[in-house]
This record gives structure tokens, sequence and C-alpha cells, in this order.
């Protein structure tokens, strides 16, 4: 399904450098391609501005170093886990960040964790199922 949850003007979401955490279970079918034939990145959930260092999103990498693998999307402020997410099984993802360091978590294992800073502002509101509007 190509179906997602979309609040233009959330409140209380944690905003410029402050501890925040994004959670869910999935049910990965796999990649899903772009135009190209490649794998696509395929958000879970995200908020804030989709411009350098704004948002704040957990992802399924989809090409290159970290295909497969659960990310944080920071806009051009990104990190990923080590572990590849398993396809065709409900997983429970997390993604943690303490205003020092973002945590990834599969299944409530610890997935790595790198020392990162973020600069979110909500200006595009919150989206479950797909990537902030850049338009």
């Amino acid at each position: 399904l190509d179906d997602y949850i979309g609040v233009t003007a959330p409140s209380g979401l944690p905003v410029g450098n402050a501890p925040r955490s994004i959670s869910a279970w999935i049910n990965c079918q796999g990649d899903t391609l772009n135009d190209s034939g490649q794998p696509k990145y395929q958000t879970i959930a995200g908020y804030g501005t989709p411009l350098d260092d704004q948002s704040f999103a957990m992802e399924r990498a989809g090409y290159g170093l970290y295909r497969g693998k659960l990310y944080a999307l920071g806009w051009n402020n990104d990190s990923a886990g080590v572990s590849t997410i398993p396809d065709n099984q409900w997983v429970h993802l997390a993604v943690t960040f303490d205003g020092t360091n973002t945590s990834f978590y599969i299944n409530g294992t610890h997935d790595g964790t790198l020392a990162m800073s973020y600069n979110t502002i909500l200006n595009n509101g919150l989206r479950i199922g797909t990537m902030l509007p850049n338009d």
C-alpha cells in the first residue's frame, strides 16, 4: 500500500537538538524500486523541514552502503545502524536521540550509536508512511 498519514501542524514534537524517539512495527516486503530501478529509501515516520539538518525521520535505507538498514534521516545529517532489517516478518524498530547520540534498535536489540546533533524545525508537519513534502 502507498497510504500515509500526515499532520500539518502537530504540537509537542521535539525540535532543535532536543531528545526524541521514533518507533514502529513494520513488515517490509523487500525493496521498492524507483523509476531507475534502484531500491528506494522507505520512510517509516518523520517530521520537520526538508532542508539541511532540519528534519528527523526513521527509514529503511535504499541503495548503497546502508541498503536495508535502519536509517535516521536528518536531511544531509544522516546515520544508520549496522544490521539489515529482516524482510517478510514483523519487526519493531526504534531510533532514539538523547541530545548527543543517535541510537538504533531492531526488535529491542541495540544496533549502533553515533554522535549526532540536529536542528529540527517544524515547518512541514509530521508524516507516517511517506517522505516529508519538499515542494
